[in-house]
């Protein structure tokens, strides 16, 4: 089974009991480019952020959310464009 270091995508889809603080975990595999938390409930605005800090994340799809803004979503994507250089392309669905 490969580690979190190869990790490339993870979807937690419907994952109900993902939190803001489980997030944080996630900014740690290097080759992290696509994460689903669509349907994840519990998330926050302040979670989304975090992910600015993962280093090959390039989409994160997270419709459903009913705790996250779109605000969340274009400070993730100028987060991105402006610390690492590469686009990032969030999807959230209206609140």
């Amino acid at each position: 089974m490969a580690g979190p270091s190869r990790l490339l995508a993870l979807d937690l889809m419907n994952c109900t009991e993902v939190t803001d603080a489980g997030l944080a975990h996630l900014t740690t595999p290097p080759r992290l480019g696509y994460l689903s938390v669509t349907g994840c409930r519990k998330l926050t605005d302040e979670g989304l952020a975090v992910l600015a800090k993962a280093p090959a994340l390039e989409a994160v799809t997270a419709l459903h959310c009913p705790n996250l803004t779109a605000g969340a979503a274009e400070r993730l994507a100028f987060a991105t464009q402006e610390g690492f250089g590469s686009a990032r392309h969030p999807r959230l669905s209206e609140p």
